[in-house]
């Protein structure tokens, strides 16, 4: 278990996280600086199209980790933060710990590629009708 949590122990700094991995800190600062400050390398495609942090979370990082250790597979190395819904921010109901693989379907190129076969697909298919009227 890379994680540990102790839901009695709320008097330490991390209020009932003990020893918790650095990289979910890092991951609340990297998560508020793409969706909040415009000087941010990653905001045009974050903030910058309208992905936001519950309120709550932008204020209290300890409010944050403690719903993530809530999460399923928090504790799983082999699992990373994701955005059920890309449209959306970072919210309750909208996060969850997902492997490579499901995250890596869950991009929005993914979305937008499949519309573009489907649109694709589709002249296709117009192009096969146009060319067998034309040849009767």
């Amino acid at each position: 278990m890379r994680y540990k949590y102790n839901p009695r122990k709320t008097n330490n700094s991390a209020g009932g996280l003990s020893k918790i991995d650095k990289s979910f800190y890092q991951l609340f600062h990297h998560i508020r600086a793409r969706c909040c400050y415009p000087t941010d390398k990653d905001y045009q495609r974050y903030g910058g199209r309208g992905i936001t942090v519950y309120e709550p979370w932008r204020t209290d990082r300890k409010e944050f980790l403690r719903y993530l250790v809530s999460l399923d597979g928090w504790d799983d190395p082999k699992r990373d933060l994701d955005r059920i819904d890309n449209n959306l921010g970072y919210a309750p109901n909208n996060l969850r710990f997902a492997t490579k693989s499901e995250n890596a379907r869950n991009k929005r190129r993914v979305g937008e590629l499949e519309l573009r076969i489907q649109e694709l697909e589709k002249e296709n298919t117009d192009l096969r009708h146009r060319l067998f009227r034309t040849k009767k």
